[in-house]
Protein backbone atom coordinates (compact mmCIF):
# COMPACT_ATOMS: atom_id res chain seq x y z
CA UNK A 1 0.00 0.00 0.00
CA UNK A 2 1.66 3.53 -1.00
CA UNK A 3 1.36 6.10 1.43
CA UNK A 4 -1.81 6.41 3.28
CA UNK A 5 -3.61 9.73 3.48
CA UNK A 6 -7.09 10.99 4.73
CA UNK A 7 -8.02 12.42 1.03
CA UNK A 8 -7.59 8.86 0.13
CA UNK A 9 -10.30 7.43 2.39
CA UNK A 10 -12.50 9.92 1.86
CA UNK A 11 -12.37 9.32 -1.91
CA UNK A 12 -13.10 5.73 -0.83
CA UNK A 13 -15.95 6.26 0.56
CA UNK A 14 -16.98 8.55 -1.89
CA UNK A 15 -16.78 5.96 -4.48
CA UNK A 16 -18.35 3.13 -2.20
CA UNK A 17 -21.42 6.19 -2.29
CA UNK A 18 -22.00 7.16 -5.33
CA UNK A 19 -22.30 3.46 -6.87
CA UNK A 20 -24.38 2.37 -3.85
CA UNK A 21 -27.08 5.29 -4.85
CA UNK A 22 -29.10 6.73 -7.10
CA UNK A 23 -29.02 10.56 -8.22
CA UNK A 24 -32.41 10.50 -6.95
CA UNK A 25 -31.48 9.35 -3.41
CA UNK A 26 -28.19 11.41 -3.35
CA UNK A 27 -27.75 13.77 -6.14
CA UNK A 28 -24.21 14.96 -5.70
CA UNK A 29 -21.52 13.86 -3.52
CA UNK A 30 -19.38 16.68 -2.29
CA UNK A 31 -15.07 16.15 -0.10
CA UNK A 32 -14.03 18.37 2.29
CA UNK A 33 -15.25 21.74 1.91
CA UNK A 34 -18.61 22.97 2.13
CA UNK A 35 -20.27 24.74 -0.67
CA UNK A 36 -22.96 27.14 -0.68
CA UNK A 37 -26.10 26.25 -3.05
CA UNK A 38 -25.47 22.58 -2.78
CA UNK A 39 -27.60 19.91 -4.56
CA UNK A 40 -29.38 18.67 -2.67
CA UNK A 41 -29.74 15.70 -1.26
CA UNK A 42 -26.15 15.58 -1.05
CA UNK A 43 -23.35 14.11 1.18
CA UNK A 44 -20.38 16.08 2.41
CA UNK A 45 -17.60 13.64 3.39
CA UNK A 46 -14.73 15.28 5.50
CA UNK A 47 -12.58 13.87 8.14
CA UNK A 48 -12.88 14.39 11.69
CA UNK A 49 -9.20 13.58 12.89
CA UNK A 50 -7.07 10.55 12.44
CA UNK A 51 -5.19 8.80 15.18
CA UNK A 52 -1.85 7.25 14.72
CA UNK A 53 -0.39 5.19 17.04
CA UNK A 54 3.19 3.78 16.56
CA UNK A 55 4.27 0.20 17.64
CA UNK A 56 7.57 -1.49 17.38
CA UNK A 57 9.72 -0.89 14.39
CA UNK A 58 8.05 0.48 11.37
CA UNK A 59 4.57 -0.92 12.54
CA UNK A 60 1.32 1.45 13.67
CA UNK A 61 -2.16 1.55 13.42
CA UNK A 62 -3.58 4.59 12.05
CA UNK A 63 -7.51 5.60 12.68
CA UNK A 64 -9.91 8.15 10.36
CA UNK A 65 -12.48 9.29 12.56
CA UNK A 66 -14.73 10.74 9.16
CA UNK A 67 -18.40 12.32 9.11
CA UNK A 68 -20.51 11.73 6.11
CA UNK A 69 -23.39 14.43 6.36
CA UNK A 70 -26.23 14.27 4.09
CA UNK A 71 -28.90 16.39 3.35
CA UNK A 72 -32.22 15.78 2.46
CA UNK A 73 -34.15 18.34 -0.02
CA UNK A 74 -35.99 21.41 1.57
CA UNK A 75 -39.36 19.79 0.70
CA UNK A 76 -38.66 16.46 3.05
CA UNK A 77 -41.31 16.95 5.24
CA UNK A 78 -40.43 13.41 7.69
CA UNK A 79 -36.77 13.83 8.08
CA UNK A 80 -36.73 11.08 10.84
CA UNK A 81 -38.02 8.26 8.92
CA UNK A 82 -35.94 9.30 5.61
CA UNK A 83 -33.00 9.69 7.53
CA UNK A 84 -33.92 5.98 9.45
CA UNK A 85 -34.15 4.44 5.98
CA UNK A 86 -30.99 6.22 4.56
CA UNK A 87 -28.88 4.99 7.15
CA UNK A 88 -29.23 1.37 6.78
CA UNK A 89 -28.75 1.51 2.74
CA UNK A 90 -25.83 3.51 3.97
CA UNK A 91 -24.26 1.19 6.42
CA UNK A 92 -24.52 -1.35 3.98
CA UNK A 93 -22.56 0.68 1.26
CA UNK A 94 -19.89 2.10 3.73
CA UNK A 95 -19.04 -0.81 6.15
CA UNK A 96 -16.62 -1.97 3.46
CA UNK A 97 -15.02 -0.18 1.26
CA UNK A 98 -11.99 -0.52 -1.15
CA UNK A 99 -8.74 1.52 -0.45
CA UNK A 100 -6.13 1.28 -2.42
CA UNK A 101 -7.02 -2.28 -3.68
CA UNK A 102 -7.29 -3.96 0.06
CA UNK A 103 -10.76 -4.06 1.98
CA UNK A 104 -11.34 -2.22 4.88
CA UNK A 105 -14.00 -2.56 7.71
CA UNK A 106 -15.51 -0.06 9.47
CA UNK A 107 -15.81 -0.10 13.12
CA UNK A 108 -17.83 1.34 14.61
CA UNK A 109 -21.01 3.25 12.10
CA UNK A 110 -22.85 5.57 14.12
CA UNK A 111 -25.88 8.06 12.47
CA UNK A 112 -27.79 10.53 14.47
CA UNK A 113 -29.95 13.64 12.87
CA UNK A 114 -28.72 16.85 13.85
CA UNK A 115 -30.64 20.16 13.11
CA UNK A 116 -32.38 17.90 10.60
CA UNK A 117 -29.17 16.41 8.72
CA UNK A 118 -28.04 12.94 8.87
CA UNK A 119 -24.71 12.18 10.44
CA UNK A 120 -23.10 9.21 9.81
CA UNK A 121 -19.96 9.04 12.24
CA UNK A 122 -17.66 5.91 11.11
CA UNK A 123 -14.05 5.17 11.78
CA UNK A 124 -11.57 2.90 9.83
CA UNK A 125 -8.83 1.34 10.94
CA UNK A 126 -5.53 0.38 9.39
CA UNK A 127 -2.34 -1.57 10.08
CA UNK A 128 0.36 0.24 8.60
CA UNK A 129 3.99 -0.34 7.96
CA UNK A 130 6.19 2.77 7.28
CA UNK A 131 9.22 2.35 4.93
CA UNK A 132 12.53 3.14 6.98
CA UNK A 133 14.77 4.68 4.11
CA UNK A 134 17.66 6.00 6.06
CA UNK A 135 18.70 3.39 8.65
CA UNK A 136 21.61 3.17 9.25
CA UNK A 137 24.27 0.01 9.24
CA UNK A 138 25.09 -1.29 12.44
CA UNK A 139 28.86 -1.28 13.17
CA UNK A 140 30.60 -4.40 13.68
CA UNK A 141 31.77 -4.73 17.30
CA UNK A 142 34.57 -7.41 17.71
CA UNK A 143 34.59 -9.24 21.07
CA UNK A 144 37.48 -9.83 23.17
CA UNK A 145 37.30 -12.36 25.78
CA UNK A 146 40.77 -12.07 28.43
CA UNK A 147 41.18 -13.50 31.03
CA UNK A 148 41.89 -10.94 34.05
CA UNK A 149 44.24 -12.14 36.89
Amino acid sequence: MAALVGDVVVSAISVAIAGGFSSTEIAKIYKNKAVQNMIKPCAFIHQINMVHTPELKERGNRDYLIDIRVHPLDTTLDVDSWARALSEKMIGIIEKITVEGQQVKARPIECRVEDEVLHIIVKYAFKIRASLTDVPEMETIEEYIGRVI
